[in-house]
């Protein structure tokens, strides 16, 4: 058509395809610019550009618990099914703050002036305390709150957690979870450059076991190396909330899963069909990262790149 409009000189002056016009969407948020690294790395801002938000996904943050009092996170935090399955009763409080970070880079409020922003501005946040005060917590209350996540319709569930000894417990518990529907997506381990030892759930079968990369693309030192290792996402010097307003800058694989838990929630918003797919979910996040050419075997497909991932499907 283009071709036949052109060849009217004297009636039209261009003939093209239609373009469009897309709004540039940056967080006001005032930590962002200068310490948010991180969110850059994998897409958001162009991501953003396409769906912002998550409101109908139901993210579940198996830790520490959260602060549920944090004004970047509260609006975001489903309170009423919220579990503390070490002290058995409805709130799941953080006292430790490793909980309230993960919680914060999947889904701290964005564009509100303050603070820092998460991948997704506005998501449900389903906050479950498996983990104590001292960042640990026995096998059986990790499997209690998978569990309750997917009964309760998660549709991702982070593990920033690790162990060294395999419990068919827990493996069941994460296969129910998947039979469900829900993405499990877990920490690789931090002890890559120690004893390298296999840790679970990261190693059980359908997880999407994620490593850390630092600002420059290189393996974070601590990263298992494991060829469970599906993907990487940034995990040194991250910036996230913490309990009573504070803020840390924070170093591990359990701050590299949230990014990727994150972008699965954008892009289960941008593309509900996949809600309850979590193998497609992690197909297309793996074939969309973005390949980093070093130690490949460890780094799984590469980095996740949100905006990549929304705009293949």
């Amino acid at each position: 058509m283009c071709a036949l409009l052109q060849a009217q000189p004297e009636l039209i002056r261009a003939a093209e395809p239609e373009g469009e016009q897309v709004a540039e969407i940056a967080p006001n948020d005032p930590l962002y610019r200068a310490f948010q690294w991180n969110l850059r790395r994998i897409g958001a801002e162009q991501a953003w550009d396409l769906r912002p938000t998550a409101q109908d996904v139901i993210v579940a943050v198996l830790d520490t618990g959260v602060d549920l009092t944090h004004p970047d996170l509260r609006p975001n935090l489903l309170l009423e099914l919220g579990y503390d399955f070490l002290s058995d009763n409805t709130r799941p409080q953080d006292d430790e703050s490793h909980g309230t970070a993960v919680a914060g880079i999947i889904g701290a409020v964005g564009n509100n002036h303050d603070g820092v922003t998460g991948i997704s501005w506005k998501v449900k946040l389903l906050p479950i305390k498996a983990l104590n005060s001292l960042g640990r917590g026995p096998d059986s209350a990790m499997v209690k709150a998978i569990l309750y996540a997917a009964d309760n319709g998660a549709q991702v569930i982070n593990i920033s957690s690790t162990g060294t000894r395999y419990s068919a417990a827990l493996e069941t518990a994460v296969q129910y979870a998947q039979d469900k529907g829900a993405l499990v997506v877990a920490a690789a381990g931090n002890t890559g450059d120690r004893d390298n030892a296999i840790n679970y759930p990261a190693a059980f079968d359908g997880v999407l076991a994620v490593a850390a990369i630092d600002d420059h693309d290189q393996l974070a030192s601590f990263s298992q190396r494991q060829q469970y290792v599906a993907l990487s996402a940034p995990g040194e010097k991250i910036t996230a909330p913490v309990p009573n307003l504070g803020l840390k800058s924070l170093d591990g694989t359990s701050m590299a899963a949230p990014h990727v838990s994150g972008a699965a929630a954008l892009l289960m918003a941008r593309h509900p069909e996949l809600i309850g797919e979590p193998r497609e979910v992690k197909r297309v996040l793996c074939e969309t990262a973005t390949d980093l050419g070093r130690e490949r075997y460890f780094q799984g497909s590469g980095c996740v790149d949100a905006l990549r991932a929304i705009q293949a499907v």
